[in-house]
């Protein structure tokens, strides 16, 4: 017994050794969390707050407010229910501009922030309004209820079962849809709770035809369709030209359906053949990578168009809904080399896209022929070109007209 235990100890040094002290440190949190259950934690919706069944109708305020169709009639008050917002969230970032469009046409809108574990909302009010200073809204506590509102906006397929388990009052309610999130995770509960969300009573507002394509084609549901937009006031070519070199990618390791995994083995190719060209890498800081990076951490829309404006390609991975990081590196005069799928292509109807078979290799070959371009530097010019005058401006003007018109005559319980 002695011996046995002896050459058991003397294996768990060995593989310790071979892991090395990270190694042993993952393998150790790995256990811990399997052995305390912290996965319930990567679902952010209370349990208790999952809606039990797809509601046939829900009841709609009568009579409806007067007016609450464009500047000059009298103001709705529009609430919208969403997660406390992160710096830098694309997701957030682009709610947000759809508060400040109503907000712009005169409505009075409420941003209702929810966590299932609690929530400061006065230090969650004082983030948002750091991180998006152009939102007046008011900000509350969903768990604290939902009401005094003339239409609400889910804005995720947790919030839509906020909407339901803390929204009793007759209202009219709205989804604003930037992706088919049951893609989101493997077929199981969550990819079943996400989708059942899209059958609930609400008008459904689409961005983007990879959006409506699969509500229609997946569960047969219509929608209304708004398109994408880029800012083009914050990303653009830089002022003072520099001869542009190197690639960038914006890390999430953390958020499968942004192909970090493929990205990183393909940047290592692509170092190989490449080593010339600074590779700079923003957003999560990675670790244990087998080639060097310029890393800029979590940069500021400003300081991350400065960076553009000295690279040749950009890595913008997406595996489901088109990212936005897409087309505001082609408005700052950068190719963005994205994986080649049918959602891909479906928003993002650009002749400069480097669209690469989704395999390491294939990224990496995009990824050089951009930068052995011998005119990178005139061809950056018409990339940025591509995409000039874009903005957000006909999205928040479409996504008002479907709110005020719900409010005024849509009866769609």
């Amino acid at each position: 017994m002695a011996g046995s235990g002896f050459a058991q100890t003397t294996a768990t040094l060995r593989r310790a050794r071979d892991v090395g002290p990270r190694g042993v440190a993952q393998r150790l949190a790995a256990r811990v969390y399997r052995a305390t259950g912290a996965r319930a934690l990567d679902l952010h919706l209370d349990p208790a707050d999952v809606v039990g069944d797809v509601p046939a109708s829900l009841p709609v305020p009568a009579p409806r407010p007067a007016g609450g169709a464009g500047p000059g009639s009298p103001g709705l008050t529009v609430g919208w229910v969403t997660s406390p917002p992160a710096a830098g969230s694309g997701g957030h970032t682009t709610l947000f501009r759809m508060v400040e469009g109503l907000e712009a046409r005169g409505h009075r809108c409420v941003v209702y922030l929810y966590d299932r574990h609690g929530l400061d909302i006065t230090q969650r009010a004082a983030e948002l309004r750091r991180g998006w200073p152009g939102v007046r809204a008011e900000v509350r506590d969903a768990r604290a209820g939902i009401s005094g509102v003339d239409a609400v906006v889910a804005s995720s397929w947790e919030s839509a079962h906020v909407v339901l388990s803390y929204g009793a009052e007759p209202v009219h309610r709205l989804y604003f849809i930037q992706d088919y999130e049951p893609y989101f995770y493997p077929r199981g509960s969550e990819y079943e709770l996400a989708a059942m969300t899209y059958r609930f009573p609400f008008r459904r507002i689409a961005l983007g035809e990879m959006v409506a394509g699969c509500l229609r084609s997946e569960l047969g549901q219509d929608s209304d369709v708004v398109p994408f937009g880029c800012d083009t006031r914050v990303y653009h070519p830089p002022k003072v030209k520099v001869p542009r070199s190197g690639v960038v990618l914006y890390a999430k390791p953390d958020v499968g359906r942004r192909g970090y995994l493929l990205a990183r083995l393909a940047l290592e190719r692509f170092h190989r053949t490449h080593p010339e060209q600074e590779i700079h890498v923003y957003g999560s800081r990675p670790t244990g990578l087998p080639f060097p990076v310029s890393y800029h951490g979590s940069v500021s829309p400003a300081a991350l168009n400065e960076l553009y404006g000295r690279v040749v390609a950009g890595l913008a991975m997406s595996f489901t809904n088109i990212s936005l990081v897409a087309e505001e590196m082609l408005a700052a005069g950068v190719v963005p080399v994205v994986n080649d799928s049918p959602l891909s292509r479906a928003d993002l109807p650009n002749p400069h896209v480097g669209w690469a078979e989704p395999t390491a290799e294939g990224i990496a070959v995009e990824l050089a022929a951009a930068v052995d371009r011998p005119d990178a530097d005139t061809y950056a010019a018409q990339v940025a070109e591509s995409v000039m005058g874009r903005s957000w401006d006909l999205t928040q003007e479409l996504v008002a007209q479907i709110v005020e018109d719900e409010v005024r005559r849509g009866d769609r319980a």
